[in-house]
Formats: structure tokens, C-alpha cells, sequence
């Protein structure tokens, strides 16, 4: 990082230097910041400390396959000896898609929630969108590519939490519960036994 330069900075400079113009946003907790003591890769046998700043990142606008980027460097010909007032270095470098370190048994490891994960909904519309929730440890929903493995957006949910109903009658401990499509009924299960609440009012009936 150069000198009273911001993370969000140094990460557009990085991937504008790497891939060129591009649209960056950094994965929210993300961030973290290690010391290593190692010997100088410039100065071989002088001992040297470095400070290494990681982030995960989204970056809009890249091609779906694999790409290739040019890095130019202008240079001027100091002592003549190549007989031209300027030079230009051209590097060229090729990218490819891999799979994720994560992925294992042919899945993906989705990470970045900072509890236990909750709730897990595919989206209906677009089969490979998935949105992922932990609660009130982390107060973010997490919307996944489950093809990349790569998260698309967060939502900070804040504190929302609202008790609403207070539901008695099972013995035991509830296994799942799901809410209508109408939004007002919510179905326990325990074991064998199904029970339907009336929690939220009544289903509102469209006029013509």
C-alpha cells in the first residue's frame, strides 16, 4: 500500500493495474492484515519485515472465459545505445477461471458469514442464486453464485428482530418450520406430528 492510502484504494489500484478499468467492491469482514518476518527477495540475506494486506472482492466486468491483459511501460533510451528516443515494454498476461479452493466433492464451500449458517433459499427465478443467513450473531444475508462460488452482494439486516407470536403445544424439539406463500401461516414439525399457526392475519383477497 502507498502512504495514507485507504484499503478500498490500494484494492481499485491493484485490480485497475492488474485488469484495468474495473468495478470493485470488497466482501464485507473480509479484510486482514498479517506481519511476516522473511529474508528480502530484492536483497538476499538482509532480513526484512512485511506487511500483507488481503481482501476478497467482487470485480464487475471481467469476461466469462479466459482473457488475456497487456501491461506497457515507457522508457527512454539514456545512453543512446539503442539508437531510439523512447522504448516500450509490453507484458502480457493470461488469466484462467479455476475452480475454488473450497470447492470439495464436487461442491463449493461458501464462506464469509462470521456465525453458523441458519437459513439457506434458492431463488426460484434464477436456479443458481442462493441467498444464505446466520441471524442475529451476524445480521447479514449473503446472495451466492453457486456456479462461481462467488458472493454476489450482502445485505446488512440489522436489528430486526421482532417477537411476533408465541406458539405452545409441542412436546419436543421443532425440526423445521416454513411460512405460506400468502405470508400469513407458518407450519411447525416435529417428529410426526404437523401443526398450522395463524400468525400473521389473514390473507388479504385481491377486488376486481
Amino acid at each position: 500500500m502507498k502512504p495514507h492510502e485507504s484499503i478500498e484504494e490500494a484494492v481499485a489500484r491493484a485490480v485497475r493495474e492488474e485488469l484495468g478499468s474495473m468495478t470493485v467492491s470488497i466482501v464485507p469482514g473480509s479484510y486482514k492484515r498479517k506481519l511476516e518476518d522473511r529474508n528480502s527477495a530484492s536483497y538476499p540475506g538482509l532480513p526484512a519485515r512485511y506487511v500483507l494486506h488481503s481482501v476478497d472482492a467482487w470485480v464487475e466486468g471481467l469476461p466469462e472465459g479466459d482473457f488475456v491483459t497487456e501491461e506497457k511501460e515507457e522508457y527512454e533510451d539514456l545512453d543512446g545505445s539503442m539508437g531510439l528516443e523512447k522504448a516500450v515494454s509490453v507484458r502480457k498476461h493470461f488469466w484462467k477461471w479455476v475452480r475454488s479452493k473450497f470447492s470439495k466433492n464436487n461442491g463449493y464451500r461458501l464462506k464469509y458469514h462470521c456465525s453458523s449458517v441458519k437459513a439457506l433459499a434458492g431463488c426460484p427465478l434464477q436456479s443458481n442464486l442462493l441467498a444464505s443467513g446466520v441471524g442475529r450473531d451476524d445480521r447479514t444475508i449473503m446472495f451466492w453464485c453457486t456456479q462461481t462460488c462467488a458472493c454476489l452482494n450482502s445485505t446488512d439486516t440489522g436489528p430486526q428482530l421482532e417477537k411476533m407470536a408465541e406458539l405452545t403445544g409441542h412436546t419436543s424439539r421443532i425440526l423445521h418450520m416454513a411460512q405460506s406463500p400468502n405470508g400469513c401461516t407458518v407450519a411447525s414439525h416435529v417428529g410426526d406430528e404437523t401443526r398450522l399457526w395463524n400468525v400473521f392475519g389473514d390473507a388479504e383477497v385481491a377486488k376486481d
